[in-house]
């Protein structure tokens, strides 16, 4: 049963033997070089060619290589720019002096403004620990206190808004 399909051209209909299906050829009408299809079988489907076993190994290694580097994307809590090693929990472990809110406040600052959200996340739950003594810190902040050096330097409404949300989360 010949092929029939139009010439991408002319758009002329052009019927091919069977023979010819993969090849190119020329269109009788207007000379152009066109594609000469692959015959459909009876029931309508198009032939697949045969899935090549190496590019499913390929495939699954390269699955598996992708997965791995999510994983260690995942464990590495570090930053471009950080020190080489994660910082630990922040404020004091058992038994230790209590914290210094002041020294929080300003950890908690300088991780909002670097995009540390984690660090900032561990700052805002040792401050939870001593809430009255680091809502006194943000009020003096919020005041138009002069800060002292150990905060980092911020335009007024970025420190507002940061303090803001570090009260809501105090709260």
């Amino acid at each position: 049963m010949p092929i029939e399909f139009h010439c991408e051209h002319c758009r002329q209909v052009i019927r091919a033997p069977d023979e010819a299906a993969g090849k190119k050829g020329r269109c009788p009408k207007c000379q152009g070089t066109v594609y000469i299809p692959l015959p459909a079988s009876e029931s309508g489907e198009i032939p697949l060619a045969p899935e090549d076993p190496d590019d499913a190994r390929r495939r699954d290694e390269s699955e598996r290589e992708r997965r791995a580097i999510e994983r260690a994307l995942r464990r590495d809590k570090t930053a471009p720019g950080d020190s080489a090693r994660p910082q630990r929990g922040v404020g004091p472990g058992p038994g230790a002096a209590p914290a210094d809110p002041r020294k929080l406040v300003a950890e908690y600052l300088a991780a909002l403004a670097n995009g540390q959200l984690e660090t900032a996340e561990r700052c805002a739950a040792a401050l939870s620990q001593i809430k009255s003594r680091a809502m006194e810190v943000i009020e003096s902040l919020s005041s138009n206190e002069q800060m002292a050096g150990d905060f980092p330097k911020l335009p007024r409404p970025v420190l507002m808004g940061f303090l803001k949300q570090l009260r809501s989360q105090l709260n």
